[in-house]
């Protein structure tokens, strides 16, 4: 049987338009590279960073693609996590207090 692969990501980028920080679905403008449609400057604000769009729209690309969108998958030993933000980066074990948290309550 094949294993299918788990990749998590989280939009890490303060929309100007919600004030903590970003609302259900900001991201679909980056994946989808429409930051000029009216729909996509309402979440987002008029000066969405395009870079963050090339970046999150290629590992859309290449996950359709190769099946893997450009970091490693998630495991429970690290819980590798890719924050998009202007800045880019991959976080390992992110929320431990909310895990250990949720961990106790089992």
């Amino acid at each position: 049987m094949k294993k299918n692969k788990t990749f998590v990501y989280s939009l890490c980028w303060d929309s100007p338009v919600w004030e903590n920080g970003a609302s259900h679905a900001c991201e679909l403008p980056f994946v989808f590279h429409c930051l000029e449609l009216p729909a996509s400057t309402a979440l987002l604000g008029n000066n969405a960073p395009v870079a963050l769009a090339d970046q999150m729209h290629q590992a859309w690309v290449d996950f359709i693609r190769n099946g893997n969108p450009g970091w490693e998958e998630y495991d429970l030993k690290d819980r590798a996590e890719m924050h998009f933000n202007v800045e880019s980066k991959i976080v390992k074990n992110p929320h431990p207090i909310t895990r250990k948290f949720w961990d106790d309550k089992r």
